[in-house]
């Protein structure tokens, strides 16, 4: 139990961290490394709106991330907030980038990285939740 209540806190930190490379103004610089084709220049309302559309993701994040970890001190008790971040994941993670990727928004090489994340993220999260499991069910039969 202790080894998914470490992957809440990771993850949870984590997209912490994510979330605050959200906030409008760290936003602002990185974008054009985000998204290189995008050629709405900063001064423009599409760059605002989706420097405001992020930024509302990014809160996502935060929030998403501080209930993880705030919840990894009875990590069963909220098992369905693991089951939730590892569907968002799938989700909103890897199909979501090949989403991306099948608009050309950017090169395909650039959503390797996240895609590879996003399945560490999963595949630890479904692993670590199943072993928690089984060992609260033996300590129940004990």
């Amino acid at each position: 139990m202790k080894r998914l209540q470490w992957w809440m806190r990771i993850v949870g930190g984590f997209y912490v961290l994510l979330g605050l490379g959200f906030v409008p103004f760290i936003n602002e610089a990185r974008l054009p490394f985000m998204i290189p084709a995008f050629a709405a220049t900063p001064d423009t309302v599409e760059f605002k709106a989706l420097i405001d559309w992020m930024f509302t993701f990014g809160l996502d994040l935060l929030v998403t991330g501080g209930v993880l970890v705030y919840a990894a001190r009875d990590p069963l008790r909220h098992s369905i907030l693991v089951q939730l971040l590892i569907a968002l994941e799938v989700v909103r993670g890897v199909l979501d980038d090949i989403y991306y990727v099948s608009r050309g928004y950017a090169p395909a090489g650039v959503y390797v990285g996240f895609v590879a994340v996003h399945l560490i993220i999963i595949v630890t999260g479904v692993v670590l939740l199943r072993q928690a499991t089984a060992e609260a069910r033996r300590l129940e039969t004990a």
